[in-house]
């Protein structure tokens, strides 16, 4: 801002009785306003800016968490996907996902015979993973997954029953 701008403000103040506000006279308003509109007009950008400010780039704040996890998948992806692993679906099929039980899970039988038609009806297979097995139980640590049943995707992870239609949304192309 110009040094003339802030000498006439300060002008304007000093000029003001010690009572009164900075703008109780007319003169004193009169100035003010004055120099506001010299001011605008000499600096058109303060007004664009102030009517159209910046908008900050969006933020992804789940953007860490989100690697984290990716990173954690890519490092299991060879034991939760392994050809040796028991199969839901058809013979042959390729792998969609990876599917974790356990026995002490009250809704995994449910999940695990919904998710074997849907296999069977796509042409897909799910690796089946026991929480019972030791390993299995580490990878569910070192994924952060403490809930059964869970899905296992190539990028994603999803905890608890989900219903077969969105499961489809997930692994179909």
């Amino acid at each position: 801002m110009p040094a003339r701008y802030l000498v006439a403000a300060g002008l304007t103040l000093a000029a003001t009785p010690l009572g009164a506000g900075p703008f109780e006279t007319e003169t004193a308003r009169a100035a003010f306003g004055a120099e506001i509109r010299e001011l605008i007009l000499d600096e058109p950008e303060l007004v664009g800016r102030a009517l159209n400010p910046p908008v900050p780039a969006p933020s992804d704040i789940y953007a860490d968490a989100r690697d984290e996890d990716l990173g954690r998948l890519e490092a299991e992806r060879a034991a939760l996907f392994a050809e040796t692993r028991p199969r839901i679906g058809p013979d042959g099929a390729p792998v969609a996902l990876a599917f974790l039980t356990g026995p002490d899970c009250a809704d995994c039988a449910a999940a695990e015979a919904e998710l074997a038609a849907l296999m069977e009806r796509l042409g897909l297979a799910a690796t089946r993973l026991d929480a019972s097995d030791p390993d299995v139980a580490q990878a569910m640590d070192r994924l952060t997954l403490d809930t059964l049943p869970s899905y296992v995707l190539p990028d994603m992870m999803v905890r608890g029953q989900i219903p077969p239609f969105v499961l489809e949304r997930y692994i179909s192309p």
